[in-house]
């Protein structure tokens, strides 16, 4: 039997639209939580026959720290052209 409920853990997430490498905006975030994973995907559709769509994922969380409240930041990283990102972090403020 799987794990359905854990108490206490303050897992927050959220997603980021496209932008250049650089300072991103995570409403909620702060300097004392844990960022636990960036993660960017980008969809690329093909016209043909049969039209088709792929879905490339990558991890990007060694790229970005916490660098301010409500604020991750990549500097120098890559950039999220034509991409979005789903962040995850722990909220060690939440109670």
């Amino acid at each position: 039997m799987g794990t359905t409920h854990v108490s206490g853990l303050n897992l927050k997430f959220t997603t980021i639209p496209e932008g250049a490498a650089g300072n991103h905006t995570v409403t909620g975030i702060s300097t004392d939580d844990v960022l636990i994973a960036v993660v960017g995907w980008k969809i690329t559709l093909s016209e043909g026959t049969p039209n088709t769509q792929a879905v490339a994922a990558v991890n990007l969380t060694s790229e970005f720290t916490i660098t301010a409240a409500n604020t991750i930041n990549n500097t120098g990283g890559t950039a999220l052209t034509d991409s979005s990102c789903l962040v995850v972090w722990l909220d060690l403020d939440a109670s």
